[in-house]
């Protein structure tokens, strides 16, 4: 499925928890994002953050695996 990037710009809300997750990227298209959910993932790292996320205000890590 073909997702439109001016459509995924206007994001606010995401959950994708347990989907074996392992790196980050993109987010600092997300201007918009203000929920992330990513439990029970295993990734290995955080630096998918940017100082684009200004309106970032809940993650929910729990349960993130290391591999």
């Amino acid at each position: 499925m073909f997702i439109q990037s001016s459509i995924i710009q206007l994001l606010y809300f995401c959950i994708q928890a347990a989907n074996q997750i392992t790196k980050i990227e993109g987010l600092d298209q997300l201007e918009h994002l203000s929920t992330l959910h990513l439990r029970d993932n295993q990734i290995e790292n955080l630096d998918g953050f940017t100082e684009s996320l200004k309106n970032l205000q809940y993650i929910n890590l729990r349960y993130r695996f290391y591999t």
